[in-house]
This record gives structure tokens, C-alpha cells and sequence, in this order.
């Protein structure tokens, strides 16, 4: 055999050679490691987690229905409806309002429903309409929460807002 042909046959050989040792390493060392095949496990009744929070639960009034909205004049923005009991009138239920969930009452007093279960929160701001978000909810004799906060958010296509509550 040349020379010639002995060179280029060995330097496949030390190819060949060096190719299946980092393969054989690759496979060994993990360069190209399988991942593991993931398992599904069963989950027992004992195992299971818990339900959801219902976020009314505790409360003594709920929202009936969803809270509406028309267009009205820019005097101000009022809230008005009727606080409920089994579809009866509820009078001297409070409702108070905010300019957060749960912030600073814009009044010191309250609106109170009448004998017919109807209320009404008025808005103004700098003596005209307010615009932006607010929130209204009832609230005990001592101010306590007894509803979720429902926001309304007020412009000019929204200057009413109706919303009635129920007794649990």
C-alpha cells in the first residue's frame, strides 16, 4: 500500500476513532441526555384542593342583577335603587360610596332607603357631575360592610346608575 494511501487511511481511522468517543462520551455524559418521560398521577378525593373562595360569602346583601347606566345632566351622578327583602321593600338600609374599594365614604351620612326600599347616593364634584370610577356598597348601623363593592364608572355616557340589592 503507498504511503500515500496509509496516511489517508489511518487519518479516517483517528477520525472515525475520535467521533465515536465523543459520541460514546455525549451519550454518557448527558450532553444529549433524554429527558424523563412525565407521569400522570391520580388524585384521590383526600388529595383533591380545596373548592374556590366564593368572594360573596358573608355577606348579608348581594347586587341584583348588574348595575345599569344611562346618560343624564351634568348637575350631578346619582346611583338609585331599591334594597330588598324576598322581593319586599327593606326600609332604613344604608348605602354609602367611595372613590375606592373600600376608601374614605364620600359622606359622612350615609343615603338611607325609604319606606319602599329605594335609595339614592348623589354625586358632585366641584359642584357639577363627577367622572371617573366609584364604588357603592351597604353598610351596617356601625358602617360595617354588609355588601360587595359594585363600581360605577361616570361620564357623560353615564350620568344614572341603577343597581338594587337583596337580602340574603
Amino acid at each position: 500500500m503507498p504511503m500515500r494511501a496509509r496516511f489517508v487511511f489511518l487519518l479516517m481511522l483517528v477520525s472515525i476513532c475520535v467521533l465515536l468517543a465523543c459520541r460514546t462520551t455525549d451519550l454518557l455524559g448527558g450532553a444529549n441526555k433524554a429527558r424523563a418521560v412525565p407521569t400522570r398521577k391520580t388524585v384521590s378525593q383526600a388529595t383533591k384542593p380545596p373548592a374556590t373562595h366564593d368572594p360573596l360569602e358573608g355577606f348579608e346583601f348581594l347586587p341584583l342583577g348588574t348595575p345599569h347606566c344611562g346618560v343624564g345632566d351634568n348637575t350631578a351622578s346619582v346611583v338609585r335603587g331599591r334594597i330588598l327583602e324576598n322581593g319586599a321593600p327593606l326600609a332604613e338600609q344604608r348605602v354609602t360610596a367611595s372613590s375606592g374599594p373600600g376608601g374614605e365614604p364620600i359622606s359622612d351620612e350615609p343615603a338611607v332607603s325609604n319606606d319602599q326600599g329605594i335609595y339614592q347616593v348623589t354625586f358632585v364634584c366641584n359642584d357639577k357631575a363627577c367622572d371617573g370610577a366609584f364604588w357603592i356598597w351597604t353598610v351596617d348601623d356601625e358602617m360595617r360592610q354588609t355588601s360587595p363593592f359594585v363600581k360605577f364608572i361616570f361620564d357623560q355616557q353615564c350620568r344614572r346608575g341603577a343597581l338594587d340589592f337583596t337580602k340574603r
